[in-house]
């Protein structure tokens, strides 16, 4: 192929690589989001030990809405890229706030655990609006018009350097376009860190709800 043909080949291979290299990126923040929100979780559900009865049961009630909302409703409307699921726990969210911040108006606690649940608070916060955004906002379209503009003329190019040798051109335009093609649709596909063959999966945030579990019971068996 001559020099002036391959460039748009060069080109090419520049935008896959901006594109894969922006999705790595997000997939590595959305995972990171995923454990701290994960954390925060714990957090609360630990500190809640520490405050009282009351409100601590209610701490524990309104996790355990927030996760089960995020696990059966959020989640699957993020992998799905469902807009209009995109707020399901916003509600749940704004439960589970206003609960811990009465938590700490009734019966002021001490400085370190107020501390801790008003971080935890804000901690899922900022990773819940991380992970939505990864979600409902991909990569810039700019950059996948540019992939398939580039990828035509690469199409062309090749096509034109073969128009003389009929047999040469189908072998050559088959290997091009299967490798465009094999390229554009795995980075279509791991355009949200939430779908794909290896998604960001919310095993984490399930886990946590094992600490609610053991709780429950530790009452339970106290009350026996």
């Amino acid at each position: 192929m001559p020099p002036f043909f391959s460039y748009a080949a060069i080109i090419f291979a520049l935008f896959a690589a901006m594109i894969a290299s922006d999705i790595w990126g997000r997939y590595k923040d959305a995972s990171a989001a995923a454990v701290l929100e994960a954390s925060a979780v714990r957090s609360l559900l630990i500190t809640a030990a520490y405050v009282d009865p009351v409100d601590a049961n209610a701490i524990r009630e309104s996790v355990a809405g927030y996760v089960h909302v995020v696990l059966n409703e959020e989640w699957p409307a993020m992998k799905a890229m469902n807009a209009e699921h995109k707020d399901a726990a916003s509600g749940a969210l704004n439960q589970l706030t206003s609960v811990v911040l009465g938590a700490m108006l009734n019966k002021p606690q001490a400085r370190p655990f107020e501390a801790r649940l008003q971080q935890a608070i804000d901690t899922i916060r900022s990773s819940r609006l991380t992970r939505l955004s990864y979600a409902f906002d991909p990569v810039q379209y700019g950059k996948w018009r540019a992939l398939v503009l580039f990828g035509f003329l690469t199409i062309f190019s090749v096509g034109l350097c073969h128009v003389r040798k009929p047999r040469a051109m189908k072998v050559a335009l088959g290997v091009t376009v299967a490798g465009i093609l094999i390229t554009t649709s795995v980075l279509a596909n791991h355009r949200s860190p939430y779908a794909g063959t290896d998604p960001v999966k919310p095993e984490l945030l399930k886990e946590s709800l094992h600490l609610l579990e053991l709780k429950n019971y530790q009452i339970s068996k106290g009350l026996q």
